[in-house]
């Protein structure tokens, strides 16, 4: 027997089971979208980039007919084109500065070292060494104790 969703329940499915758990859990896996119906294929797009965006996710819009998806170097460069590496970037770099308790503002250049020390009056060297270690502290469960100039 074939049980059928709707678009907007398998997009709610997708959210919260694949993206909300088992990708945020380390899972991998990779999902088709056939249809005949192209305004269905456009809302599926639509609804799964939402759904990414909310979760965080870098969301990339592959079609087979103009990418040669069996050439991974093919679909990684179309992948690539997608992305904004330098929002991806910024956004990586102000989590090292929030996971450190040393946040940044969205100005541009406050993501140097040296302006984020000058901002929280610490010694840019302990800062660059604090941010650098910050994964690895985490995981032993130490926090980030900067002492200010």
């Amino acid at each position: 027997m074939t049980v059928a969703l709707s678009l907007g329940s398998y997009l709610e499915f997708l959210s919260k089971e694949y993206l909300g758990d088992f990708i945020r859990d380390g899972g991998a896996s990779v999902k088709f979208l056939v249809s005949p119906d192209p305004t269905a294929i456009e809302r599926a797009h639509a609804g799964l980039a939402e759904a990414a965006a909310a979760e965080g996710y870098v969301y990339a819009r592959i079609d087979a007919a103009v990418t040669k998806v069996h050439q991974i170097d093919q679909l990684f460069f179309a992948l690539a084109r997608q992305v904004d590496w330098e929002a991806l970037a910024a956004r990586f770099v102000r989590g090292a500065y929030d996971a450190v308790s040393f946040p940044v503002p969205d100005e541009p250049g406050e993501l140097r070292v040296a302006a984020a020390a000058s901002r929280h009056r610490v010694d840019h060297r302990e800062l660059y060494r604090s941010v650098r270690r910050g994964p690895r502290r985490r995981r032993a469960g130490c926090g980030a104790g900067l002492a200010p100039w």
